[in-house]
């Protein structure tokens, strides 16, 4: 199964890449995305995922488009899907 895998912010930079890639997975979920990221950008797969079974809390993932609630590595995908992780974007300050 084959799924299109962008990376953003930090993920990309860890990966080294600037494209968006393709990954053959041996597990049609999210974890084996994270698996495929892990095996092909280590530093990028241990940004996504700090523990065994963990999603890192602080990244968006978008899957064709639509922001999955509540991720976990047993989210179900499909052959072609399009997988994205989005670092969350927070600061700023009110204005006064």
């Amino acid at each position: 199964m084959k799924v299109t895998v962008r990376l953003m912010g930090p993920y990309k930079q860890a990966a080294g890449i600037s494209d968006d890639v393709e990954l053959t997975l041996r597990r049609p979920d999210l974890g084996g995305v994270l698996a495929a990221i892990g095996e092909r950008y280590p530093e990028a797969g241990r940004k996504l995922q700090p523990a065994p079974g963990r999603i890192e809390p602080a990244v968006r993932v978008v899957v064709n488009d639509v922001v999955v609630q509540g991720p976990t590595p047993e989210h179900s995908l499909k052959d072609g899907d399009r997988v994205a992780f989005v670092p969350i974007v927070g600061g700023g300050s009110a204005v006064r």
